[in-house]
């Protein structure tokens, strides 16, 4: 992933979170949704953020204003997620907001497999 932060004040950007599960050949309403601050999430490692640190160039808070940040082969922590998720196809679309303004809207796709049966 590659993003260039055009405003300087990214410690305000919040992140609304919104997962769908595929059902019937398209994406349904699944009861994950929530709001954080991204330099907050970050922060505390939510969801294995800071795996971001692994490759690339982003470290953290807060961004420069017109810098290029690189994060490549991001693996999430699945140890931070909710356990009990069914097994199944998960797009998670991640709206980006400073104030009530919509920065960027960008869209994860996840498989969550029943580990038991995998060999």
């Amino acid at each position: 992933m590659t993003v260039r932060l055009l405003v300087d004040r990214s410690e305000e950007l919040e992140m609304i979170v919104d997962v769908s599960k595929f059902l019937s050949n398209e994406y349904r309403f699944f009861p994950i949704h929530f709001e954080v601050n991204w330099c907050k999430a970050f922060e505390v490692n939510m969801a294995g953020f800071r795996n971001a640190l692994k490759c690339g160039n982003f470290f953290g808070c807060p961004m420069e204003k017109n810098k290029t940040y690189h994060v490549c082969n991001w693996v999430p922590d699945e140890s931070k997620y909710p356990p009990g998720i069914p097994t199944g196809q998960y797009r998670i679309r991640n709206y980006v907001m400073l104030g009530s303004e919509e920065v960027t809207v960008f869209d994860g796709y996840i498989d969550i497999v029943n580990s038991m049966y995998i060999f």
